[in-house]
Formats: structure tokens, C-alpha cells, sequence
């Protein structure tokens, strides 16, 4: 409880103090959900956040490189976390220090971006996205299913923009089906996304001339 504490409210002198104190506590699971220190301080919302921000980097500085990836309940890392809450930031220091968090699944197969795509936080998703373009490494390596479902999640957060660049950069998604649906099917079928039919047949010939 003191180490909980002292970490949502950005106390990094008594997180340190806990760290001293016992040498497994920074890996330990430290809450019902399996949560680590980490995890708690990626989530929290402090009301100084630059007094957050350097709270975290410290953390993460603190930490070993192979303990940012420890899995809670769910089977999240702290980059989970990071895109489930929008906190764009603490995924730059996490990804900066073990870029392979961008690459682990939760118990779900998603990704980190798949979780921010889930709830739409812009900011948090493009630079998930601006840091997984190589070719021979990116969300869209993995599965038909886990890639379709990824651009689903975007749709559904009113994302165009963003899967309209991502067919731009894989061309071959537009035509790529999961479960007998089409992407073009989703869009078609979410009449929230165009004001008009016009726009869907605009839609519809950008899909098909990709």
C-alpha cells in the first residue's frame, strides 16, 4: 500500500524508498489485477502532469529494459495501458527504452494499437503507428484476422483518415476479406462515416482503384 500510494501521487522519493527497501517490489504484482508499478503509474491521472511525466521517466529509467514488458491479468504491458488511456507520452518512454512493446500481445492477440485504436485516442494511435513502418515488422505482418480487425477498430473510432492512409501504405488491405467481409463492407455498412451517398461512392473508388 505505501508503494501504491507514493505512485499515484508522483512521490518518486518514497517509490525509491519502497524500491530500497525490497528489490522485487519494481517487478512485483502490486495490485488484484497483476498490475506492476508500472502499470499504476501509466494509468494514473496526476493533476500536475509534468510532475507525472517526470515521475515516469524515472521509473522507466529505474527499471530493467526486460521488465517494461511484464503482462498483468490481461496479459497487457505498460504499453497497453498507455493506449487504453491516451498517456502518448509515457508510450514515447516505454517504446523508446524496449521498442519490442510495440509487438506483444495481450491475452486477446491485440497490440497496443489495436487497444488504442479500441478507444480512439488520435494523438496516442499515430505514433504507434509512426513507429511500426518497417515493411518486415508491423501490425500488419501478423494475421489476416488481427490486421482486419485493427482497421475495424479504426472505423468504428470515426479513424478515416488513418485507414485511408494504411490501404495508401498496404494497397492489398482493401481487397483483404475475414470472416467472408470485406473492408469495404464495413465502411458501407457504418452510414455514420459519410454525409451522403456521394460520399460512400467517392469512398468505394478510392477502395477499389487501390
Amino acid at each position: 500500500m505505501p508503494l501504491y500510494k507514493a505512485i499515484i501521487r508522483g512521490d518518486w522519493e518514497k517509490t525509491k524508498a519502497c524500491f530500497d527497501k525490497d528489490r522485487h517490489a519494481v517487478t512485483a504484482k502490486i495490485s488484484e489485477n497483476s498490475n506492476t508499478a508500472l502499470h499504476i503509474a501509466v494509468a494514473a491521472r496526476m493533476t500536475d502532469k509534468r510532475r507525472g511525466t517526470q515521475f515516469l521517466r524515472m521509473l522507466v529509467e529505474f527499471m530493467p529494459r526486460k521488465a517494461l514488458a511484464l503482462k498483468n491479468i490481461d496479459g497487457e504491458t505498460a504499453l497497453h495501458v498507455a493506449a487504453a488511456v491516451g498517456n502518448t507520452q509515457a508510450a514515447k518512454l516505454l517504446v523508446i527504452k524496449n521498442g519490442e512493446l510495440l509487438f506483444i500481445p495481450n491475452n486477446d492477440g491485440w497490440l497496443p494499437l489495436h487497444t488504442a485504436a479500441r478507444f480512439g485516442y488520435r494523438e496516442t494511435i499515430q505514433y504507434l503507428l509512426s513507429e511500426t513502418k518497417d515493411e518486415k515488422r508491423s501490425p500488419f505482418s501478423i494475421s489476416d484476422e488481427s490486421r482486419f480487425q485493427l482497421l475495424c477498430l479504426l472505423l468504428s473510432a470515426g479513424l478515416y483518415g488513418e485507414v485511408f492512409d494504411l490501404i495508401k501504405r498496404y494497397p492489398q488491405l482493401a481487397k483483404m476479406k475475414c470472416h467472408g467481409q470485406t473492408l469495404l463492407g464495413v465502411i458501407a455498412g457504418n452510414p455514420s462515416a459519410f454525409p451522403s451517398g456521394t460520399s460512400l461512392s467517392s469512398v468505394e473508388r478510392f477502395v477499389y482503384e487501390s
